[in-house]
Parts: C-alpha cells; sequence; structure tokens
C-alpha cells in the first residue's frame, strides 16, 4: 500500500499539469523520480511476498508511501538547486572570460 501515496502525488500533478493550472520546472524529472520511487515500493512488496501488494500494517505502509515522496522531493528540490547554481556559476565564467577577451 506504500506505493499508493507517491502515486496519487503523480497523478495529482499531471492531472493539473494537463489542465495547466500549475507550471513546475523540471516537471519530467519529478515524474521519472516518483515512478523510481513507486517501482522500488512495489518491488519492496514483492521481495517480502505480499502478492497483492498489501502489507501487515497498512498504517506503516501509508507512511512510509508519505516519506518516500518527501524524500523524493526534498531529492527534486536539491537537484534543481545545485543544477541553478552550476549554471549560475558557468553564466559567471563565460561572463568574466569576456571581459578578459
Amino acid at each position: 500500500m506504500c506505493y499508493i501515496i507517491p502515486l496519487t502525488i503523480i497523478l495529482i500533478i499531471n492531472g493539473f499539469k494537463i489542465a495547466k493550472k500549475i507550471s513546475i520546472p523540471n516537471f519530467n524529472r519529478l515524474n521519472f523520480l516518483m515512478l523510481g520511487g513507486v517501482t522500488m515500493l512495489v518491488v519492496d512488496h514483492l521481495w517480502n511476498g505480499e502478492l497483492l501488494l498489501i502489507g501487515q500494517n497498512i498504517i506503516n505502509d501509508l507512511s512510509l508511501g508519505f516519506i518516500m515522496s518527501g524524500v523524493v522531493i526534498i531529492a527534486w528540490k536539491i537537484i534543481n538547486l545545485l543544477e541553478k547554481k552550476q549554471a549560475l556559476v558557468k553564466v559567471q565564467k563565460t561572463g568574466l572570460d569576456n571581459l578578459d577577451n
């Protein structure tokens, strides 16, 4: 059941994106990271012999889904921030190189 939370987030985000209600930078990256999280949570259930993908303790499963979703969103934010910082450094270096010429 833990995979339900990130899967629901994917569906909600995609629904808003299709309706053009929100603009999310690096939207595809977030989608792929969330899908990766969902995949790993489903694999975990199958690995533990839960063929119907429902664990013994549904509350723990749902909590894990929220935690996994939160970790994925935090990782996505960090990746975006690092990418922006790298782009800014590149622009600054390019600007300084142009001044030297």
